[in-house]
């Protein structure tokens, strides 16, 4: 994209900060003993949305089940998949939905500039590079529409991913697995 430019006006309000006591992060037992061990590591993996971090969702077990589920799927079957629980502390937060109609323009700015439609992710990506290159936030939210198919509460077709830059800002990881994730999900979903 070079010499494509746009500008994208971000109010300030979307940097409140907070913590998440229930974040859920989807992974296989091999990484998540290395985890276990050494702690999580920020990595970039073809297929991330919105750029290199540690990846979870926000008190969705059921999402983090999918996504370890299909990590495994996706390998040889012989790692079993789990889900790490873990308290993620945001610090200054980007809350991408905020400016959805700020990036739409900017998106089509930089289509018509380079001939080609530039996907919604790769906008975000590029905001989420730009304000992190500027040392203006710690960690990304975003709303978005549940996509994978999960069995789940009536209404609940969101889900919120939240990406951290930094490993520093998870506390207290603890590997779970999916049938006991799933056993407490259902228990909580029956009791409300």
């Amino acid at each position: 994209m070079t010499g494509a430019r746009a500008t994208i006006r971000v109010p300030e309000t979307f940097f409140d900060g907070g913590c998440i006591a229930d974040a859920f992060h989807g992974t296989l037992n091999g990484a998540a003993q290395t985890i276990a061990e050494r702690g999580f590591h920020a990595v970039e993996e073809d297929g991330q949305h919105y750029g290199p971090g540690i990846y979870f969702f926000e008190s969705d077990c059921l999402a983090a089940c999918w996504f370890a589920d299909k990590r495994r799927r996706e390998t040889d079957g012989r790692q079993v998949a789990v889900v790490i629980h873990a308290r993620v502390n945001l610090g200054r937060v980007f809350y991408a939905n905020g400016i959805g109609v700020e990036i739409e323009k900017a998106r089509r700015a930089l289509s018509r500039q380079l001939g080609q439609d530039v996907p919604e992710r790769v906008m975000f990506r590029l905001v989420c590079n730009v304000l992190r290159e500027k040392n203006m936030i710690d960690s990304l939210k975003v709303v978005r529409k549940r996509t994978k198919p999960a069995p789940e509460p009536e209404g609940l077709g969101a889900e919120i991913v939240v990406l951290v830059f930094d490993a520093r800002r998870v506390a207290s990881p603890r590997i779970r697995q999916l049938a006991e994730l799933k056993r407490h999900q259902a228990l909580c979903i029956d009791l409300q």
